[in-house]
């Protein structure tokens, strides 16, 4: 944990989201499974996309904002499945699934934390903010897979 500013909270929070996009065109290019194929093309432009709101949340933010400082900012760590880059080919869509699921988690606790220990309102509504966009997003996903496997 260690004290960072807004700007740089929502520039690593970008740089997780480009990890997980990077990772699902990783297996998207190495398995033949097609279902599996779809589902990775489909969660790289959903993380594409969310990295695209972040920079919107960026560049709408005030500089008083994108300046504040937090205090014990927790490291945002990618999930151990993330750097697994051995044998992506034999994944399936149920174990793809459950890395951007776990990957999800981890940033909807990191946007809990950062909204509880906001130091004013304005910061605390911008995370509660990021926080739903989160979860509404992670259901999304998860909604749009079953879809897929239903097909």
């Amino acid at each position: 944990m260690r004290f960072q500013q807004t700007k740089e909270i929502i520039e690593h929070t970008k740089a997780f989201h480009h990890q997980l996009q990077l990772f699902c065109q990783q297996v998207s290019a190495e398995t033949e499974q097609e279902r599996l194929k779809m589902l990775c093309d489909y969660i790289a432009r959903h993380e594409r996309n969310l990295e695209r709101a972040l920079d919107k949340y960026e560049s709408d933010a005030s500089d008083q904002i994108l300046e504040a400082w937090f205090d014990a900012v927790p490291d945002l760590v990618l999930p151990a499945s993330l750097t697994k880059t051995d044998n992506l080919s034999e994944l399936n869509t149920a174990e793809v699934l459950q890395i951007a699921i776990d990957f999800d988690d981890h940033l909807i606790a990191h946007y809990e934390h950062l909204a509880k220990n906001a130091m004013n309102k304005q910061l605390k509504i911008i995370f509660k903010n990021l926080l739903s966009m989160e979860e509404h997003e992670k259901r999304r996903m998860i909604r749009d897979a079953l879809r897929l496997e239903d097909n």
